[in-house]
């Protein structure tokens, strides 16, 4: 079985991640949380090109400004939006483009290296999203 990314929500946050086993993945991060987990949605990724990292870490990006730690955030109105548009249109889902661009703004959760100078720069993952 390939990989999925799903939305599992606890509380008022939803952790992004990817797993070929939901079930599994589900049952370990229950073990580590007090709050009952909620599957939200989840869809498998076909592309094999692509690391299911790369779409992952492209969700993120696209949720940034919502993160609350790890690959945790807050479960907000656009993010909830988000999931009922993909749900009912799948061509919605962000699309990894298969290019990285530096964003200085960027808290990359893998990637980071450093310019000609010395100072660090965050890799940023780039995407499309159909509307």
């Amino acid at each position: 079985m390939g990989k999925e990314i799903y939305f599992v929500k606890s509380g008022d946050y939803v952790k992004i991640g990817n797993s070929s086993n939901i079930k599994e993945r589900l049952t370990d991060l229950q073990t580590g949380n007090p709050e009952p987990l909620e599957l939200l949605y989840s869809y498998p990724i076909n592309n094999k090109r692509h690391k299911p990292t790369n779409i992952e870490d492209a969700h993120h990006y696209k949720f940034r400004k919502h993160h609350h730690c790890n690959e945790w955030f807050h479960l907000s109105n656009e993010i909830k939006n988000y999931i009922e548009k993909i749900k009912v249109n799948p061509r919605c889902r962000i699309k990894y483009t298969g290019r990285t661009f530096k964003k200085r703004e960027y808290r990359s959760y893998r990637n980071s290296s450093h310019d000609s100078r010395g100072r660090k720069y965050l890799t940023c993952i780039a995407f499309h999203q159909s509307e």
